[in-house]
């Protein structure tokens, strides 16, 4: 079964176009926001799952790729009623993409608010935080929520490090700037996320080593 439909929000990817072709015409046309969406989800043509994963790459945000996937892949389904060719596709995509990730941000804050217990099978970001920095995963949720509120510098430099294979040395190298200047950004998200979940002293196993 593939993702449900979300109700209406009120809001959509854009404002509506030209009748007549348009790329991505033939999958994003359907009868109901579910035809499109069984399209979509058969092979991933617009190649939603690979989008997703470079607008999280390019933002630095700790989201489940799968879970953001699936819901953009249901946004667009459901957008789709309303488009028709404008704004140009790739910018379509990637607004609704944008959206999705909004909602389930959204989502895991009210969650960890209500103290809603993490599921038998945790989502990929919050697996990463256990391995990358030992956090137990029934805190690994508030240590993702504060991180992703940190500048997208400091998630960029966190995520590089942590979770890219790059050295402080490289992506300084990288990113034009001081190795004096990554350390203090990865000082400050971990930092952040020790406190919020009562770790002190976390780090990244051997950042601190690399030259």
């Amino acid at each position: 079964m593939g993702p449900a439909v979300p109700p209406d929000d009120g809001r959509d990817a854009g404002p509506s176009g030209f009748a007549g072709d348009w790329p991505g015409r033939e999958l994003l046309q359907g009868r109901s926001p579910r035809e499109v969406l069984a399209k979509l989800c058969d092979g991933d043509p617009l190649e939603i799952g690979a989008r997703v994963e470079e607008w999280l790459r390019n933002e630095a945000v700790l989201v489940d790729p799968s879970r953001a996937a699936s819901r953009a892949a249901a946004r667009v389904a459901y957008a789709a009623m309303k488009y028709r060719g404008q704004p140009e596709l790739g910018v379509f995509l990637s607004r609704t993409i944008e959206r999705s990730v909004e909602e389930l941000l959204e989502e895991e804050g009210e969650d960890e608010l209500a103290g809603v217990p993490i599921g038998d099978v945790p989502d990929g970001h919050l697996l990463f935080l256990w391995k990358v920095l030992g956090i137990e995963l029934p805190l690994a949720r508030r240590a993702s929520i504060v991180c992703n509120r940190q500048p997208r510098e400091v998630r960029r430099a966190f995520l590089a490090v942590a979770g890219g294979g790059a050295t402080v040395r490289g992506y300084a190298a990288q990113s034009e700037t001081t190795e004096e200047h990554v350390r203090e950004l990865l000082t400050r998200a971990l930092r952040a996320m020790a406190a919020a979940v009562g770790r002190p002293g976390l780090r990244v196993e051997g950042w601190d080593d690399h030259g």
